[in-house]
């Protein structure tokens, strides 16, 4: 890989890590919120499904650059609207029978398509809304 190629890259690394520190933790709030009575392996599960479509729709929303502050309004949203509970009851419908093996064909097409079916339907997050 070319040097400056390879600096790029880790310039990107360095920046989506400093994103991922300052949104985790500003979503112990959230927490409790998102888990509802899920059990734990559930609850990873869940969360990893929020955050797959919360960043999404912010990414969607907000070409280019997105912030802790538009993740955590896009967040509400999520919430707010209704798509947390609907993933968290095609969660318990899809994995009824347990998460099985993590990484098999299987798990991965229903992990995808839960979160295709989920996709948030929002215009646009809500700004003005106060974080938990």
């Amino acid at each position: 890989m070319h040097p400056t190629l390879a600096y790029k890259w880790q310039c990107v690394f360095i920046q989506v890590g400093k994103f991922a520190n300052e949104v985790f933790l500003l979503l112990p709030p959230y927490l409790p919120i998102l888990a509802g009575s899920l059990s734990l392996e559930l609850q990873v599960l869940n969360l990893a499904a929020a955050i797959v479509l919360i960043a999404g729709k912010a990414f969607w929303l907000k070409s280019g650059r997105i912030t802790p502050t538009d993740f955590l309004a896009t967040l509400d949203a999520y919430i707010g609207g209704g798509t947390a509970n609907q993933v968290r009851v095609a969660i318990l419908e899809a994995f009824k029978d347990g998460i099985g093996g993590i990484g098999t064909d299987e798990w991965k097409e229903a992990f995808t398509q839960l979160v295709l079916d989920n996709q948030m339907q929002t215009a646009e997050p809500l700004e003005d809304r106060e974080h938990p």
